[in-house]
């Protein structure tokens, strides 16, 4: 027995140690390198320059360093919300300092926490521009814990502005680097290095000065830049596409998280920022689907949030509804996102603009 564990021993570990090499040091999806990573693309970006061929990072850290190495703390415009305003840059908002921190995702908790970054190094904006939809108020979604990632300004911020409807079970303290560590070992990730290796994929940020990304990249206000395929899809796919996710059923309301939400607006008018909510459309299909199958979400939520910025007395523009704005199929990437020259037009048609 004890030569059968020898030889199983001298098979094994040799094994083990190139499976944890190759993780640890291919490491695709920056789970070990995210830090270092997302400061060189910040570096970059705080130096004036764009960058491209970035992939697979930590989005909430990225903010944190992009924020903290921006030697002007005085933006007029500071943009928060999911991917699907990560695109609004200074070309809608021309001749003005302007941060987009929008993140993939991003819920409630999540503009919480940029917000309390932005508190933190006293970056107060002349407005904030907020997108809404249902994802940013709704029970727990599947990612609903990506903004851990900044859970100490998160914590801080409701700690020092949101005593009053403070809930303790959402205050998360504690770091779980076993679940990271495992992924050392794991032959899935061990299978998506050797792949990530095998395309000859590479982890080098490239600084293009003032050039256009042209594979995947961000512009130096933090707003996105989509490879040339992602903003040039299959439109009849995308419909077909649209219809099928939307039997993917939407939460109920959080009600902590629509009095988050009233605590924020509250902290910026009290520092006297602007407040724009803004509503951006879903694909027509997914946005009918939805409708259909989950009675009447969309139309329901954008009431809601009407009404809530009246309540609020504050400005909000857009629509869930793509039909109601003129924008057709043509102009979505997939069910969630439209393209950028839509959401142009939208701050186009709310603010008079030719």
């Amino acid at each position: 027995m004890k030569r059968l564990i020898s030889k199983l021993c001298i098979l094994f570990i040799p094994i083990s140690v190139i499976i944890i090499a190759t993780n640890y040091y291919v490491d695709p999806a920056n789970i070990f390198s995210d830090e270092a990573y997302v400061n060189e693309i910040a570096t970059i970006l705080a130096s004036g320059n764009n960058v491209d061929n970035i992939s697979n990072y930590n989005e909430r850290l990225l903010q944190k360093h992009f924020l903290q190495k921006q030697s002007d703390k005085a933006p007029e415009v500071v943009v928060m919300g999911s991917s699907r305003i990560m695109e609004i840059s200074k070309d809608i908002f021309p001749n003005k300092k302007l941060f987009n921190i929008g993140v993939s995702h991003a819920n409630i908790n999540d503009l919480v926490a940029l917000t309390g970054l932005l508190d933190e190094l006293h970056i107060k904006p002349k407005t904030v521009v907020i997108n809404v939809d249902p994802y940013l108020i709704c029970n727990d979604d599947i990612v609903a814990d990506e903004w851990t990632s900044l859970k100490k300004y998160h914590n801080a911020f409701l700690i020092n502005h949101c005593k009053d409807i403070i809930d303790s079970n959402k205050i998360k303290t504690g770091d779980n680097e076993l679940k990271k560590y495992y992924t050392l070992i794991t032959f899935d990730y061990f299978t998506k290095s050797i792949e990530f290796l095998l395309k000859g994929n590479t982890k080098i940020v490239e600084n293009i000065g003032q050039n256009v990304p042209k594979k995947y990249g961000r512009y130096i206000d933090g707003s996105i830049a989509y490879s040339y395929t992602y903003q040039h899809p299959d439109t009849l796919n995308v419909a077909k596409v649209a219809k099928g996710t939307a039997k993917t059923k939407i939460p109920e309301i959080d009600n902590v998280k629509v009095a988050y939400l009233i605590c924020l607006l509250n902290y910026f008018k009290k520092n006297g920022t602007t407040v724009t909510l803004t509503m951006l459309p879903f694909h027509p299909n997914f946005y009918d689907e939805v409708n259909r199958i989950q009675s009447n979400l969309f139309i329901n939520y954008e009431s809601l949030f009407n009404e809530f910025a009246k309540d609020q007395q504050v400005k909000i523009i857009g629509s869930f509804n793509s039909k109601k704005l003129g924008i057709n199929n043509i102009y979505f990437y997939d069910p969630y996102h439209c393209s950028g020259a839509a959401i142009k037009k939208i701050f186009q048609i709310y603010n008079n603009q030719p």
